[in-house]
């Protein structure tokens, strides 16, 4: 059977709409309602509970016996051991497991008002043993700059076709530089960079 543009269309349509359902099923899926109680652990117990359970009595071997034994179990009771406020690691120092043990919480020092202005205590708590310079801003006055070495060259001092910058010593002088423009440098149809 041959198809013709009317029922290519139709088939295209169909299936499109049916894709559009299903991903609005999917995502209705997405936004159903929460379970309203969370999942409920069981406590822990660090100590392992011990189940012993008696042995049968042995049964005569001419015919099995249709009635049933009672068996007892006996289960101690268990008791949950006190939570420490901090974590402890309890494997050694470097090991090849897996398992990450989390650091406890970081207590940052409590420090007062009246600790921050004591000068005679640093931050740390150590006690500041030489007196602290006092400075008058009003009258202070910088210290003079080094003096220049008088055998050293002004910056752009020119010698020999060299010329003399500041910390890098004598260079080539190259001139004023060049630019050049260059018209077929595109990049993605977009011309880029104007080097003049």
């Amino acid at each position: 059977m041959k198809m013709n543009e009317k029922m290519k269309k139709r088939l295209a349509i169909g299936g499109c709409a049916v894709i559009g359902i299903a991903l609005a099923a999917a995502i209705g899926l997405q936004f159903q309602k929460a379970p309203t109680q969370a999942d409920v652990l069981p406590p822990k117990s660090t100590e392992s509970s011990d189940v012993s359970v008696a042995p049968p009595e042995t049964a005569p071997t001419t015919a099995p016996s249709t009635e049933e034994k009672e068996v007892t179990v006996t289960v101690p009771p268990t008791t949950a051991a006190p939570e420490s406020s901090q974590a402890v690691d309890s494997r050694p120092a470097q090991t090849d497991q897996t398992e990450q043990s989390i650091q406890p919480e970081a207590t940052k020092p409590v420090v007062t008002e009246e600790q921050k202005k004591d000068m005679t205590q640093k931050p740390n708590g150590e006690a500041v043993t030489e007196e602290p310079e006092v400075v008058d801003h009003d009258t202070y006055t910088p210290p003079a700059e080094e003096p220049k070495n008088p055998d050293e060259p002004q910056g752009g001092s020119q010698k020999d076709g060299k010329i003399y910058v500041p910390g890098f010593g004598w260079i080539d002088d190259v001139g004023d530089g060049q630019g050049s423009t260059v018209d077929d440098m595109y990049e993605n149809g977009n011309k880029i960079g104007d080097m003049g």
